[in-house]
């Protein structure tokens, strides 16, 4: 009984006294509170920023390219095209995207560094052709290799259909391949490319939700030619079962109206007298960024050419399309 008395006085007497930590702790935590209060705030940081800033002229380090990687991109490339007018189309944009970095091209085989094949995937018969051609190119490049020109090595990429779709086979059974690059990842090419210069094999097959390259200028391939294609939307939303469109190009997507109609007086202006426009479904074409009309009518009535042809699947023409191509001499037909 005396003990739990005992117990309980000393248990008040412990909660009734103030206890003081008298390390340097305290000191710290005060010092660090009026620096921050006494220091800059969001304001002097917006004033600053405000000011002039650098303009950055030079790309940016990776440190996992290698040094040379400037006398590394100029280099000659040869394109393979196989299958549809959009691969075509799809290569022009991949030319102008390389171009750019410094990149030539070669329609000559013992001149090209680079050989880029642009595959189709619709039929058994079309890659049987690619895989064919993949045999001739694993041999050029192992002649090279034991060449006098053994030091400008060959590098061979695959894009488009095929290597969404084989991506993982393309590596395993080709191991004369280096890049593997799906239809949404073109933009990736130059640093992929780089990254072969270590001898890695570099890969990029993820699909876009709103990838269009509307803001690349394709550069054509045959610039005396009077017939040229554009690629106004990309993929394909009707998931038929015997076509494989859509796990190869994705979901539907459509570029804004205002960047085709300029493609299009560009490539007028250049003298082209037919362009063709191109798409999964170009029916199916609409641009969600604005409210505009039809895509055929701003074609008929803004650009001055002498033919339109689509591509589309009458599945989705409405009526008002019909009329617009009956009274536009210059709309035709589907292809």
């Amino acid at each position: 009984m005396l003990s739990s008395i005992f117990n309980q006085r000393f248990l008040r007497c412990i909660r009734s006294t103030t206890t003081h930590c008298r390390c340097k702790a305290d000191d710290v935590r005060i010092a660090v509170k009026n620096k921050i209060k006494n220091g800059p705030s969001l304001k002097d940081f917006i004033n600053e920023s405000s000011g002039s800033t650098e303009v950055i002229t030079h790309p940016p380090y990776i440190p996992y390219l290698p040094d040379n990687i400037q006398d590394a991109n100029k280099r000659k490339v040869f394109f393979d095209v196989y299958g549809c007018q959009m691969n075509l189309s799809d290569t022009e944009i991949v030319w102008s995207i390389l171009k750019k970095e410094g990149f030539e091209r070669t329609n000559v085989e013992d001149e090209a560094d680079i050989f880029l094949v642009m595959t189709c995937a619709i039929r058994e018969g079309a890659e049987t052709k690619i895989w064919h051609r993949l045999d001739h190119l694993r041999g050029f490049k192992r002649r090279r290799a034991i060449s006098k020109n053994r030091s400008r090595p060959v590098k061979i990429g695959i894009l488009g259909c095929m290597a969404e779709r084989l991506k993982e086979k393309l590596i395993e059974k080709e191991k004369a391949v280096d890049v593997v690059a799906g239809p949404d990842s073109y933009r990736d090419l130059p640093r992929l490319l780089a990254v072969t210069e270590n001898g890695q094999t570099a890969v990029n097959v993820l699909l876009s939700l709103d990838e269009t390259y509307a803001d690349v200028v394709p550069v054509r391939l045959n610039k005396d030619s009077v017939s040229a294609f554009i690629s106004i939307m990309r993929g394909c939303d009707n998931m038929c079962t015997y076509c494989i469109v859509p796990f190869t190009r994705g979901r539907e997507r459509s570029r804004p109206i205002d960047s085709i109609v300029e493609e299009v007086r560009h490539l007028a202006d250049q003298g082209v007298k037919e362009i063709t426009l191109l798409g999964q479904n170009v029916n199916s074409y609409r641009d969600v960024s604005q409210k505009t009309e039809k895509l055929t009518t701003r074609m008929a009535e803004d650009v001055d050419l002498s033919r339109f042809p689509t591509a589309s699947a009458p599945s989705t023409v409405t009526l008002p399309e019909f009329a617009t191509h009956r009274q536009a001499a210059r709309l035709l037909d589907h292809c």
